[in-house]
C-alpha cells in the first residue's frame, strides 16, 4: 500500500518536476534520469540512487541521511542547508556543487570531481578514499577533524583554506 501512495507522488510529481516537502524515506531511484526536480525540504532518509543521473535539482534543506549514491551523476544541484549524515557517494560523479553546513561520518569513494567546493563547512568522521582529481576541489573556509584531515591529506586536497577541529 505503502510503495503504491509513493509510486503515485512520484509519477504525479515528473509531471510537476517537484518533489518538495515529501517523505520519500527508503525510496529506490533506479536507472533513473532526475533533472530539473525540487525536493527542498523532503526526506530521503536511507533512499539510494544506482545509476542514476540526478541534474539542476534542488534539494535545499531536504534531509539526506544514510542515502546512497552509487554509479551516478550529481551534477549542477543546489545543496544549500542539506542534512548530511552517513551519506555515500560511491563512484559518483560530482560536477559543480558546492557543499556547507555539517557534514558527518559521510564516505566519498572512487568520485571524479569537477567544479566542486566545500564552503563554510564542517566535515567530521568522512572518508575521501580513490578519489579522481580530489585535489580540484576547493575547500573554503572548511572545519575538519583529524580523521577527515588524513584522508583529504592523503588525497592530495588543498588544504590551505582548511582549519582543524581540536578538543
Amino acid at each position: 500500500m505503502e510503495t503504491k501512495r509513493i509510486g503515485n507522488k512520484i509519477a504525479e510529481a515528473r509531471k510537476q518536476r517537484s518533489i518538495s516537502d515529501s517523505n520519500l524515506n527508503l525510496c529506490r531511484f533506479q536507472t533513473t534520469d532526475l533533472i530539473r526536480n525540487s525536493f527542498k525540504n523532503s526526506l530521503l532518509i536511507e533512499a539510494e540512487f544506482p545509476k542514476s543521473t540526478i541534474k539542476g535539482c534542488d534539494f535545499k534543506a531536504a534531509d539526506l541521511t544514510k542515502v546512497f549514491f552509487n554509479l551516478s551523476s550529481f551534477l549542477k544541484n543546489t545543496i544549500t542547508k542539506v542534512v548530511w549524515n552517513n551519506t555515500i557517494f560511491k563512484d559518483t560523479q560530482l560536477k559543480d556543487v558546492v557543499f556547507d553546513g555539517i557534514i558527518e561520518n559521510c564516505h566519498f569513494e572512487k568520485c571524479a570531481f569537477k567544479g566542486v567546493k566545500f564552503q563554510n563547512a564542517t566535515i567530521v568522521n568522512t572518508f575521501f578514499k580513490y578519489n579522481k582529481n580530489l585535489n580540484r576541489v576547493q575547500f573554503i573556509d572548511c572545519k575538519v577533524d583529524s580523521l577527515t584531515y588524513a584522508f583529504l591529506k592523503n588525497g592530495k586536497a588543498d588544504l590551505t583554506d582548511v582549519s582543524l577541529i581540536t578538543k
